[in-house]
C-alpha cells in the first residue's frame, strides 16, 4: 500500500508502516533538520514542505494510506489549549488532503489532551466523509519502549472495516522498580511491582544526573541507533 506521510518529523510513521510492508511515496515536513533525516533514509522520495500549499494533484500515484501526527499544541495541556483558534491547528489541512486523495485508510496520532478538546470534531469530520473510525490510547511501553507516554491513535477506513482486537496484554513500564534509597531487609533488596496505572515516577542515577543525547533519545523513541546522524555538511 502507498503511504502519504504528513507532518513527517524524522519518519517514525513511515519507519513503522514500511516494516509492515507498506511504501511511502511522499512526505510533508516543514522543518529543515527532519527533512534532512528523511532525505537520508528515503532518497528520491519527494518531501513537500508546507501542508497548506500541498495539493492532492501534486501526488500522481494512488494513495492508500494517509498518516500524520498533526500539531498537538492546540490541544496539549502543556500549552494554552486555544484549539481551533491556534495558528498551528492543521487538522483541516490533513482533512482536505483526505478529501482530495480518498485513501482507504487514515492513521493519525496526538496527545491525550486531544480527547477533551477537538477529537470529536476530527471523528465527525472523517465520518462525514464516509469513514468508519476507531480510537485507541496506546502508551509507548505498549510497544516495548521503557516509558509510558500515552498517545491517542485514530484509525479510519473508507470501507468501514474494523481493527482487530490487540493480541498483547496490557504492558507495564517495568517489571519491577527499586526505591530511591535501596532498602535492605534480611540481606535482600526490596522491589516494588508497578501497577499498570502508574504514570509518573522518579529515578536517580548513582553517578549523577544524565544529559539527553541523540543515542539515548533514539533508543527511548524506538528508532535505530544513528537514525538522526548526519554528515557535517548535511547539518549546515
Amino acid at each position: 500500500m502507498n503511504v502519504l506521510d504528513l507532518f513527517s518529523g524524522i519518519g517514525g510513521f513511515s519507519l513503522g508502516l514500511e516494516r509492515a510492508g507498506m511504501k511511502t511515496i511522499a512526505f510533508c515536513e516543514i522543518e529543515d533538520f527532519p527533512r534532512k533525516v528523511l532525505a537520508k533514509h528515503w532518497p528520491g522520495v519527494p518531501i513537500f514542505r508546507d501542508i497548506k500549499e500541498l495539493k492532492g494533484e501534486d501526488i500522481n500515484e494512488t494513495v492508500d494510506v494517509i498518516c500524520g501526527g498533526y500539531p498537538c499544541q492546540p490541544f496539549s495541556v502543556a500549552g494554552k489549549r486555544t484549539g481551533e483558534k491556534d495558528d498551528r491547528h492543521l487538522w483541516p489541512e490533513m482533512l482536505r488532503l483526505v478529501k482530495e486523495k480518498r485513501p482507504h485508510w487514515v492513521l493519525a496520532e496526538n496527545v491525550v489532551g486531544h480527547i477533551s478538546m477537538g477529537l470529536d470534531t476530527v471523528l465527525f469530520d472523517l465520518e462525514d466523509e464516509g469513514y468508519a473510525t476507531e480510537t485507541f490510547i496506546i502508551p509507548a511501553c505498549g510497544v516495548t519502549l521503557p516509558h509510558r507516554r500515552d498517545r491517542v491513535w485514530i484509525v479510519a477506513h473508507a470501507e468501514r472495516q474494523r481493527c482487530p482486537k490487540p493480541e498483547h496484554e496490557k504492558t507495564r513500564v517495568w517489571h519491577s522498580a527499586r526505591c530511591k534509597e535501596e532498602i535492605f531487609k534480611g540481606g535482600v533488596v526490596l522491589e516494588a511491582e508497578p501497577e499498570s496505572e502508574w504514570r509518573h515516577g522518579t529515578a536517580t542515577n548513582p553517578e549523577g544526573p544524565l544529559r539527553l543525547n541523540p543515542v539515548y533519545v533514539e533508543a527511548m523513541m524506538g528508532y535505530p541507533k544513528g537514525w538522526t546522524d548526519l554528515k557535517h555538511s548535511e547539518t549546515l
